[in-house]
């Protein structure tokens, strides 16, 4: 923030070129220094980039690798294993961006011995403010379109799906096989046909689950 003028004031002298020496030369170790700031903070971001990228791979290939989900007894079980495999990879994204952004500033920026003043004010910004919105706003309503998707998918009727009623009490489960007039204390289920089960309960609420599907 110097002005032009002050460099052509009166006949040139001694004094009046010191002056100018001084004055470009505080502009030129200006100048360093911007790029040495703009430097650092480019090395950072590298830094950083590159510590999430890989942090959230290795998420992801645990949660591709790694058997968290049973293993697939039916036709329905696929798209719901990858719907979640898909919502913990974008998780991983997002939760190694705000982790590891986390860890490494207490790291790199962390306060030296000694030094107990404040730091710099921080003022908003619009566009990185207005990012973080949109961009879980978008992953949210993919999200949402890819569970209908798959729910739509696994509750289709078909015609051929047998029919099973489900009466739970306390403390046993009994099963009725309409279509063959069979009453069983167990769960029998014929291989690659779709199946329908009326769950109905005479006393309480029960939780029915079938294992592995």
């Amino acid at each position: 923030p110097y002005k032009k003028s002050t460099l052509s004031y009166g006949p040139l002298t001694r004094d009046t070129a010191d002056d100018n020496f001084n004055i470009r030369f505080q502009g030129l170790f200006r100048s360093a220094y911007v790029s040495e700031a703009a430097l650092s903070a480019a090395k950072h971001a590298l830094l950083l980039t590159l510590l999430v990228a890989i942090f959230a791979a290795a998420l992801i290939y645990f949660f591709i690798k790694v058997p968290l989900v049973p293993i697939a007894a039916s036709a329905q079980a696929a798209p719901i294993d990858t719907l979640f495999v898909v919502l913990f990879s974008i998780a991983s994204v997002f939760f190694s961006l705000a982790f590891v952004t986390l860890v490494y500033n207490v790291i790199a920026f962390r306060a030296k011995p000694g030094d107990t003043e404040d730091g710099p004010g921080i003022k908003g910004h619009n566009l990185l403010e207005a990012t973080w919105t949109l961009i879980p706003l978008v992953v949210v309503m993919v999200l949402a379109v890819l569970g209908a998707a798959v729910l739509g998918d696994i509750t289709r009727a078909s015609p051929e799906e047998l029919e099973v009623k489900v009466v739970a009490a306390q403390w046993s489960w009994q099963f009725e096989y309409p279509e063959y007039g069979v009453f069983a204390s167990e769960l029998h289920l014929p291989v690659n046909r779709p199946v329908l089960l009326k769950l109905n309960a005479v006393d309480v609420i029960h939780s029915f689950w079938v294992p592995e599907f």
